[in-house]
């Protein structure tokens, strides 16, 4: 096994192990529902997250255009 430092990856650089079986990973059906519910959970919070910083972008660039306008009235 080598250590890729850039990404921190383990790989297997040995081609004489080529013909061992891979192993499965097995989890219990609970397991994999609990595990698509914290997926599904996570994804609703980051669409969350976008859309508030969407709105909040979209409000400094108007805050923006406004104090540009009173610097305008002022100069």
């Amino acid at each position: 096994l080598a250590k890729d430092k850039n990404k921190g990856l383990t790989f297997d650089d040995d081609d004489s192990n080529d013909n061992q079986d891979q192993e499965m990973i097995s989890r219990p059906k609970k397991e994999w529902i609990d595990l698509e519910n914290k997926l599904t959970e996570q994804s609703k919070r980051l669409a969350h997250l976008e859309e508030m910083l969407k709105t909040t972008k979209r409000s400094l660039s108007t805050n923006d255009d406004a104090n540009d306008v009173k610097r305008a009235k002022t100069d």
